[in-house]
């Protein structure tokens, strides 16, 4: 039998740093209005960034409905079998701003009579106790693997469902007047930095929810994210020469009592997220704590940048070990 890797589907969560996403959902979906649809799909667009899929209800009208990220669906039992051409499902969640027959879905009602809920914020519509648990299975061989090949941080970490995975900080936003004019003025639209297949950069790339690997590779440690294909590479060399500026910037690393700590600079990713933009001066300061048991990995990141911030900016968020998961291939395709 294989082992069980216990996920809470309830959370899928895809936001980025608070209200951030790769299309700014808040300005397409209005959360305040929640619609359902039912019907048969007849198309489904199964790539990241995330899934589309489109829907023909019983009256012949057509819906098209966006989904969370394919590897994120899969990692949770819902593959495209179960979304196939001809499938008949019924779907609710927050209606789009700008067309009639479009939402995000937050809650599927597939034909087994199984509702799966794909959003923190859904909550059961069509059964009473829809199932909130769901697992996913490693194969012995993989976990064994797993278990063979983990040395301290070097391993494969992924969020823990339940978890946040936003980089808020532990307060309010301490922002400079000129900070908080510019996030009054920013369009979500036109100025969203990662829009598309458009990669985030550091440090809201640490907000992804998707797995990521350390690889010890000697004086180098290479952080592999799956979200957007990237390589984090974190010299521990303090003097080895700057690079140019990117968007995952320049990173030094070393160890201090057993943790990682990285500092970044040269980062040309001006976005924080939610409209708070960095200056090219922003200083990022990473810790990643491993747990006695090596089982969690603590985060601290610090941003400090006199220009957006009155002072350091400090946000939390942690990680597990799933032994048997893997990073896989992002692949994304732009949509339409």
């Amino acid at each position: 039998m294989p082992r069980l890797a216990l996920y809470c589907f309830a959370i899928i969560l895809i936001a980025a740093v608070d209200a951030s996403a790769h299309h700014s959902r808040a300005y397409f979906y209005d959360t305040n209005r929640v619609i359902e649809a039912e019907g048969v799909i007849t198309r489904i667009l199964w790539r990241n960034p995330h899934t589309r899929f489109w829907l023909q209800d019983d009256n012949g009208e057509e819906w098209e409905l966006e989904s969370t990220p394919p590897a994120t669906l899969v990692r949770h039992g819902l593959g495209p079998e179960a979304l196939a051409e001809g499938t008949r499902v019924r779907v609710a969640g927050p209606a789009a701003r700008f067309e009639a027959h479009a939402m995000e879905v937050h809650n599927f009602l597939l034909p087994d009579g199984r509702e799966l809920l794909i959003q923190t914020v859904a909550r059961p519509r069509w059964t009473e106790d829809a199932p909130i648990l769901q697992h996913s299975e490693f194969a012995e061989a993989d976990v064994a693997a797993a278990e063979a090949s983990a040395n301290g941080i070097f391993r494969v970490w992924s969020r823990e469902y339940g978890q946040t995975f936003s980089l808020r900080p532990d307060n309010d936003y301490p922002l400079t007047e000129a900070a908080q004019a510019a996030r009054d003025a920013y369009d979500p639209v036109a100025e969203n930095p990662i829009s598309g297949c458009t990669a985030k950069g550091m440090p809201m790339i640490m907000s992804n929810p998707l797995p990521f690997e350390f690889v010890d590779a000697v004086d180098e440690i290479h952080l592999r994210i799956e979200e957007y294909d990237l390589v984090r590479v974190i010299h521990l060399d303090p003097d080895v020469s700057v690079a140019s500026p990117s968007i995952l910037g320049h990173s030094v690393g070393r160890w201090e009592n057993g943790d990682l700590v990285v500092t970044t600079t040269q980062i040309n990713f001006m976005h924080y997220g939610s409209g708070i933009a960095l200056s090219a001066d922003v200083h990022v300061l990473e810790r990643f704590a491993l747990s006695d048991d090596e089982r969690r990995l603590d985060y601290t990141l610090t941003v400090t940048d006199p220009e957006t911030f009155t002072e350091p900016l400090t946000s939390r968020r942690h990680w597990v070990w799933l032994p048997g998961e893997t990073v896989k291939a992002w692949s994304c395709v732009e949509s339409p």
